[in-house]
């Protein structure tokens, strides 16, 4: 896989060579504030204390909230997006047997930049995480504008390598890939801790030596034939329960509880 990192900064929010120290200010403390506390948890005057700006320079540069956080968006999505299509597009013409390796390791290049020093996105990641987590309509609104072209095309591609795949199995894989990437970047100490600090996730190639290989395997699995899955778990819950609403005796055996008929 070729080494295209993002492109610099682009424009975003009103753009004055006057008032640019200012408005780099503004987007570092609000995008570190939306790291740690989530979008509807940031107010407009924690980031104005935060940056050392009053609240009329928010308002001058950046208007709302919401217009502060696309600004995030366009200064570290776009052009991180720009390049991963760039790979994307070269992946394409990459030998049909060695192809889904390389778009497997292209969905993943932004934990190569990471480990080669490109380590001011972390915060924007975090956020990304968040958005998840979070109630807000407008970090969703973000997420579709910004990313949903990308993946789509990821999809497409792993469609078209994949055929004898259902569709379904082609989606929850992907949702694999997503989550892995962003549990990795931003919980990047976990691995290291959990193991004593013999695996790091931050050490040279080693992500893309155990786990590439592993997905690639995973993702080629032909589906399975047959009936659906359960709605039911296999275990129960830490109240006793599985999905179905059914309790468990101690011994494991399943037994009806007060919703559910006997």
């Amino acid at each position: 896989m070729k080494k295209i990192k993002p492109n610099g900064p682009v424009a975003m929010g009103r753009n004055t060579k006057a008032g640019e120290p200012t408005r780099l200010r503004i987007l570092d403390a609000a995008e570190r504030l939306f790291a740690e506390n989530g979008i509807d948890g940031t107010s407009l005057r924690g980031i104005m204390a935060a940056a050392k700006v009053s609240i009329s320079q928010i308002n001058y540069h950046f208007g709302t909230k919401e217009a502060l956080l696309h600004a995030i968006f366009v200064r570290r999505a776009v052009p991180q997006i720009q390049a991963r299509l760039k790979l994307l597009d070269d992946v394409r013409g990459v030998p049909p047997e060695q192809r889904l390796e390389e778009l497997v390791r292209t969905y993943f290049a932004p934990i190569e930049w990471f480990v080669a020093g490109d380590r001011e996105s972390v915060d924007f990641v975090r956020i990304l995480a968040r958005i998840g987590l979070d109630p807000s309509d407008a970090g969703r609104s973000m997420l579709s504008e910004f990313y949903d072209d990308f993946q789509h095309q990821v999809i497409d591609e792993l469609q078209g390598l994949l055929p004898e795949v259902a569709e379904a199995d082609i989606y929850w894989r992907w949702h694999c890939m997503l989550a892995i990437l962003l549990y990795s970047m931003t919980y990047v100490s976990r691995l290291r801790d959990v193991s004593g600090g013999r695996y790091d996730i931050r050490h040279g190639n080693e992500f893309f030596e155990h786990v590439i290989p592993f997905l690639v395997t995973a993702i080629r699995t032909p589906s399975r034939p047959g009936k659906k899955a359960s709605a039911a778990r296999l275990y129960p819950t830490p109240n006793g329960t599985g999905l179905s609403g059914a309790r468990r005796s101690p011994s494991g055996k399943r037994r009806p509880n007060a919703t559910t008929s006997a």
